[in-house]
C-alpha cells in the first residue's frame, strides 16, 4: 500500500489526483461534511472522546473514521457514491492523525497510518456487505498501486 505520511493537504491533493473527474465534487462534499462533523462545536467532544479511547492508535483512528464515513453515508440517504467513501476516509483519517499529533506532541508513524487505513477500509467494506473475497481483491489492488 502507498505510504501516506505527508500533511493532510498533501495527502488530499494526492488522493484528489487519483479520483476520476466525475467524482471530484462528491469527494469534496464528503470531505467537507466529515470535517464539519469532526471539528464542529456540537460534535468536537465526541471526537475527543474517540481519540482518547483505550486501545491501539491504529484501531482507534481506523474505527473512528470508519464510523464517521458510515454515518455520513447513512445521513446522505445512501446517495454518496461508494467510490469516494474510502478515499475521503483516508483524507479524514490524515486530518484526525494530524490533530492527534498536535494534541500528543508526537508524530503518528507511517506504519500506524497504514494500519489505520486498513482497519478503516475493512470495517467500511464489511459493514457495506462487500464479500470477503472482493474485499481481499480490492485490498490487493490498492497495495499494487491503487485505482487510477
Amino acid at each position: 500500500m502507498k505510504e501516506f505520511n505527508g500533511t493532510p493537504q498533501e495527502i488530499g491533493e494526492e488522493i484528489s489526483r487519483a479520483i476520476p473527474p466525475k467524482l471530484q465534487e462528491a469527494f469534496a462534499r464528503v470531505v467537507k461534511a466529515g470535517m464539519k462533523v469532526m471539528f464542529s462545536e456540537q460534535t468536537h467532544q465526541m471526537m475527543m472522546e474517540q481519540l482518547s479511547a483505550d486501545g491501539e492508535m491504529d484501531q482507534v483512528l481506523g474505527e473512528g473514521i470508519a464510523g464517521l464515513m458510515l454515518l455520513l453515508f447513512q445521513k446522505s440517504n445512501q446517495t454518496m457514491p461508494p467510490e469516494v467513501i474510502v478515499p475521503a476516509g483516508i483524507y479524514l483519517l490524515s486530518e484526525a492523525a494530524d490533530f492527534t499529533e498536535k494534541i500528543m506532541k508526537e508524530k503518528v508513524p507511517a506504519e500506524i497510518m497504514a494500519s489505520s487505513i486498513s482497519v478503516m477500509t475493512n470495517i467500511i467494506l464489511e459493514k457495506m456487505g462487500v464479500p470477503k473475497d472482493k474485499m481481499d481483491a480490492a485490498m490487493n489492488k490498492a497495495a499494487q498501486g491503487g485505482y487510477q
